[in-house]
């Protein structure tokens, strides 16, 4: 085969390594700019003496995925245990917001 059909059979395939990386680069930094951005508006709802549980809910559900989906995938212990400790946290701050409990501190 020449280099020119080589070159058109694997465009024809799909992405090639380089541009899976760089979306998978994408994937991440948009992630970490969401987490980013939920830890801001919860310190933000802390002072101005309002809920930051959806907040919060957002980020560890985040942080849970990433760890339990690396789990899955890799089969490591640690990533089950962070990933099973920021699941717990998700649970109990979306008990929390979804039931008032823990709101009268700012009472």
């Amino acid at each position: 085969m020449k280099r020119e059909q080589i070159l058109a059979r694997s465009r024809q395939q799909g992405m090639d390594e380089r541009e899976q990386k760089i979306c998978l680069d994408a994937y991440h930094f948009s992630g970490a700019v969401c987490v980013g951005l939920c830890i801001l508006l919860t310190v933000g709802s802390i002072l101005r003496s309002e809920s930051f549980y959806p907040y919060s809910v957002l980020v560890f559900a985040s942080i849970a995925a990433f760890y339990l989906y690396r789990f899955v995938r890799l089969r490591k212990a640690s990533f089950l245990a962070w990933g099973l400790a920021a699941l717990a946290l998700t649970l109990v701050f979306g008990v929390l917001y979804l039931t008032g409990w823990g709101e009268a501190w700012r009472n």
